[in-house]
């Protein structure tokens, strides 16, 4: 499993990511699990509307961040990864709980795009850079968690109300273990079938990666 995750040729499944940019107009990225972070490792396209995303940039695996990784997941996981942050009141355990189940069921994740993402999320990342969690970044992850709304929920996407999305993702799952995502920063406000049609299309990226990794072997990528 490790080498599967191991640096060596960037243009592995450029490809890949190329060919979701093309369809959907976004900039897409290819993010790696190392530890108890996120490094995204390539990145293809652009997103006019929000800021750029650069190859080996970092985000804690701590909640609200890395639910594609966390999802299908354990119980107890899950529990760990959620209680990292501090033990959350009563509403924010049943969102996260609500969330999780969905984005197991349907494969992609949704950020919402809010001024709170755009300030913690940045910070996040600056924070992480060197591949430590310390309290300071779970705090603001916590932060996070308790001022915006996570994800999209069934009820929420079955209306008519339109939803501004930061980030699609899809992960990439080998023997049962999710090793690498796939995202793509669109920045914008969709309607609940936009965001259903780019999820179906991120995820089917996913896939298409998986499958090469299974007819190839040790594959790798940077």
């Amino acid at each position: 499993m490790a080498s599967l995750t191991k640096p060596a040729d960037s243009l592995v499944y450029r490809a890949e990511l190329q060919a979701l940019a093309t369809d959907t107009g976004t900039q897409v990225s290819l993010t790696r699990r190392e530890g108890r972070t996120m490094v995204i490792v390539e990145t293809v396209g652009e997103c006019l509307t929000g800021p750029r995303i650069s190859p080996g940039l970092r985000t804690p695996l701590v909640a609200p961040f890395g639910r594609d990784y966390i999802a299908g997941s354990s119980t107890e996981t899950q529990t760990a990864w959620l209680e990292a942050i501090g033990q959350p009141d009563p509403g924010l355990r049943r969102r996260m709980t609500a969330v999780l189940k969905e984005v197991r069921q349907r494969g992609f994740v949704v950020e919402r795009l809010t001024k709170e993402y755009v300030r913690v999320y940045t910070a996040l990342r600056a924070l992480s850079s060197d591949g430590e969690i310390d309290m300071i970044t779970t705090q603001l992850a916590r932060a996070f968690a308790d001022l915006t709304t996570i994800d999209v929920l069934p009820d929420e996407m079955n209306t008519t109300a339109d939803h501004s999305v930061a980030t699609i993702s899809a992960p990439i799952t080998v023997d049962g273990a999710v090793i690498m995502s796939v995202t793509a920063a669109v920045f914008a406000t969709l309607t609940s079938g936009a965001i259903r049609d780019l999820g179906t299309q991120v995820r089917a990226t996913a896939r298409s990666i998986e499958e090469r990794i299974a007819h190839h072997g040790n594959v790798t990528t940077t």
